[in-house]
């Protein structure tokens, strides 16, 4: 009776939503100390002058991995990345998050055809670079 009358399993609910929002919205309002903005701290370090780096995001699947916050963290990496000079290439132009074919049958990977696309862009944006 106690375990029905306190609404316990749906304050549970509750409030696994609030930590998991939480959590990820804390993770957005601090990308300068989130593993990304290390990587690419790291690879501006590493670079330097010896190399033109480049930044390349691609979407999660909408069928694999649908998530709340991956515009935010688009946006984030783009600021970020223009922040510290770095090219960002957004691959979404040739990878849509909601083709089944650009991502592997078993999960949230890129299939090969998917990694053609972006390999392809990255390609092309590196010629431009050489020109």
């Amino acid at each position: 009776y106690y375990y029905i009358a306190t609404l316990f399993p749906i304050r549970k609910k509750i409030k696994l939503l609030k930590n998991r929002f939480v959590k990820e919205n804390s993770v957005i309002q601090n990308f300068n100390s989130s593993p990304s903005a290390k990587s690419i701290d790291s690879l501006k370090k590493v670079c330097n002058k010896l190399c033109k780096p480049l930044i390349v995001y691609i979407p999660n699947s909408n069928f694999w991995q649908a998530g709340m916050f991956k515009e935010e963290y688009k946006k984030d990496l783009r600021n970020y990345s223009k922040r510290m000079k770095i090219k960002f290439i957004d691959s979404e132009e040739v990878f849509s998050k909601d083709d089944l074919k650009n991502f592997s049958p078993l999960g949230g990977h890129g299939s090969i055809e998917g990694y053609k696309k972006i390999s392809a862009l990255v390609s092309k944006e590196i010629l431009k670079t050489l020109n």
